[in-house]
């Protein structure tokens, strides 16, 4: 996926202070949270109070604060113990704490609902504005438990608590076998943990973790977790978010805003126009979208993310800057020409950047540009504004549906998180085949994909770029079978029930080992 994670931060001004309590802990300035519905002078004075009857219990040796915080506010549940202990061991103690990549905590109590243990985090910029998948990821739980485990969340029933991650590639300084031997005794026996972004595809890395539905689709379907097939049925099977749509009947490409980089506009919402659909394409250009008319050449549009940010998948890269920079400032075309071939065989460099030097080096084979939506990737920077220039990278104009349709060999080339938030779903609407970028890492919805059913799979590096390509090019047929495949599965997959299907075997399912272990409170 695309969204830029940075490695573990440290608090900024724009930070919120964050009060530790044992096992709670609150936003200082989080209005929603348990303690912020006092003002600050009774909370003033209640602390004051607190402290002096902590201080006064403590010598009796009978209780502190932060044990009568966590009983009161955060209650006591069956598998406290563990979920302290998974914690405290994924975060590497403490290391995480405060990123983006830490691990996070929905707990449920009788007393309070729902609640997100520390606040409701940051809205971080993202495509889809800003947004907060932290909130998302709280939403379906929520929404799947009610719906599911009714039963569960009855007067008097025990606290619970759900860990989870929206970051992608998921990273614990337990995957350090040095580091684990310490500091994670008990990695084999952890908690599940809910990744509602990108996983490893080797499972063993964190065999706790679950590959939870992909946090950007839990939009599509989040409204309808409370729906009965009759309902489903009376409300129709759209699902809520835009791009699992098609664009609206009677509406035409052409008659949409374009997007130009670094812009802010709505038109820069690269995923609100939905999947491709030929209706939407003029009625004297829709041969050009017939597969003998398709141009054949392999393209690719995205932003200028680094690859796998974490070098525990083996694949890692950092960002495209230093390649960039050798090529732009060799001194003659030569040079230039020999540090992008030497970019080919490199391991420091991306998949992104080899596509890009690759389509520079052979624009005949393809067309590869970087886009950057609303500066989202920071390209704007002059150094990198001006070695972009110099190479011609970076496409000024967003490519929308009718354009890139027209293209036969479409790629969806992993950023950040080793894949694509919507990239792969879209390019598989269109009348081209997809040659899907397959890498350290998976989406949960990928396991419904089959390579060469679906797809025409290409190797983290790009290395069998061209011998995808040929195969296609030497079998017609069986590659247009493949893209009419891809195109069925988009709109099978879209459907509410489909989605709702796919929520409950990658969420509902696992949440029995956190809520229901005894299997006493499923409903179907």
């Amino acid at each position: 996926m695309n969204t830029h994670l940075p490695r573990a931060s440290i608090a900024t001004r724009d930070t919120p202070r964050r009060v530790s309590m044992s096992r709670v802990t609150f936003d200082d300035d989080e209005e929603s949270s348990l303690l912020g519905a006092v003002s600050h002078r009774r909370r003033g004075r209640r602390r004051v109070a607190s402290v002096v009857f902590s201080l006064a219990l403590g010598a009796l040796g009978i209780v502190t604060l932060d044990r009568v915080v966590a009983r009161v506010a955060y209650g006591v549940g069956e598998e406290d113990a563990r979920v302290r202990r998974t914690k405290r061991e994924y975060d590497g103690d403490g290391w995480l704490a405060g990123s983006n990549n830490g691990i996070r905590e929905i707990r449920w109590t009788s007393r309070t609902g729902f609640y997100l243990v520390g606040g409701d985090g940051r809205f971080v910029p993202s495509w889809f504005g800003k947004s907060n998948f932290e909130t998302k990821a709280r939403d379906v739980v929520r929404a799947s438990v009610e719906r599911y485990y009714p039963g569960r969340l009855a007067k008097g029933q025990k606290p619970f608590s759900v860990l989870f991650i929206t970051s992608d590639a998921p990273f614990t300084p337990c995957l350090d076998e040095k580091f684990a031997a310490e500091k994670c005794p008990t990695m084999r026996a952890w908690s599940p943990i809910f990744a509602f972004g990108s996983a490893p595809r080797d499972w063993t890395l964190i065999p706790s973790l679950v590959r939870a539905p992909l946090v950007t689709l839990t939009d599509c379907y989040v409204d309808r977790i409370r729906d009965n097939a009759t309902a489903v049925r009376e409300r129709g099977e759209t699902p809520s978010c835009g791009f699992l749509n098609y664009v609206p009947e009677g509406k035409k490409y052409a008659e949409m805003a374009r997007c130009v980089a670094l812009s802010q506009s709505g038109a820069c919402a690269p995923y609100q126009r939905g999947l491709f659909t030929i209706g939407a394409v003029n009625k004297n250009e829709t041969s050009a979208y017939e597969w003998e008319h398709l141009i054949p050449k392999v393209f690719w549009r995205g932003n200028d993310f680094e690859f796998l940010w974490s070098r525990v998948y083996r694949e890692g890269t950092g960002k495209s800057d230093e390649a960039l920079r050798a090529a732009a400032n060799a001194p003659t075309p030569e040079a230039r020409r020999r540090v992008m071939m030497e970019c080919m065989t490199n391991d420091r460099c991306g998949p992104r950047v080899k596509a890009v030097f690759m389509s520079i080096l052979d624009p005949d084979f393809i067309d590869a540009k970087y886009f950057d939506w609303g500066n989202f990737t920071g390209s704007s920077s002059p150094d990198r504004q001006r070695n972009g220039k110099a190479l011609g990278v970076d496409a000024a104009v967003r490519v929308t549906e009718e354009q890139l349709g027209k293209y036969k060999y479409q790629i969806d080339i992993g950023g950040a998180g080793g894949t694509t938030y919507t990239g792969t779903i879209s390019k598989l609407s269109m009348p081209g085949v997809l040659l899907h970028h397959e890498t350290a890492t998976v989406d949960s919805y990928h396991h419904s994909l089959i390579p060469w059913v679906h797809y025409v799979p290409v190797s983290s590096d790009l290395s069998d770029l061209r011998e995808r390509v040929r195969w296609i090019e030497e079998h017609p047929e069986k590659a247009k079978q493949i893209s009419d495949e891809g195109t069925r599965w988009t709109r099978w997959f879209r459907n509410v029930t489909v989605l709702l299907e796919y929520n409950k075997a990658a969420l509902v399912k696992p949440l029995a080992a956190v809520v229901d272990p005894a299997g006493q409170f499923y409903v179907e």
